[in-house]
């Protein structure tokens, strides 16, 4: 799957892509680059975009995999070994970073030093 696609479904969750760069804990810049290709984004990003987006992460990282072990004896081995697991460590080494379920309901206010706090509704 492409970037842009997932970040289109993130951003339908999330109402705009600045938004979702704020539940991701990223600069706007950085979402509107990977959209645009000029910076990579991470299998790591990718998956935090796919739970944002309500998906399961193997639908991230098992493409990955494939493209990343294609044309070595470790693909048929690594993708029967992996199962479920290897998707749920993924998944759960990455939830640190995602905001409450609820995030794009949250509404972020600036104070006097620059230091944004967010409401939950």
């Amino acid at each position: 799957m492409q970037v842009a696609e997932l970040l289109d479904r993130a951003k339908k969750v999330t109402g705009n892509d600045s938004q979702t760069a704020f539940a991701l804990r990223v600069a706007p810049s950085v979402v509107s680059d990977w959209r645009k290709g000029r910076r990579t984004c991470t299998i790591e990003s990718q998956i935090r975009i796919a739970a944002l987006a309500g998906m399961d992460p193997r639908e991230v990282t098992e493409p990955y995999i494939e493209e990343t072990l294609k044309g070595t004896p470790w693909l048929e081995a690594g993708m029967r070994a992996m199962g479920k697991a290897l998707a749920g460590v993924v998944a759960i080494t990455c939830a640190w970073a995602l905001p409450r379920a609820d995030a794009h309901a949250a509404e972020p206010r600036a104070t006097h030093d620059n230091v944004y706090y967010v409401n939950y509704r």
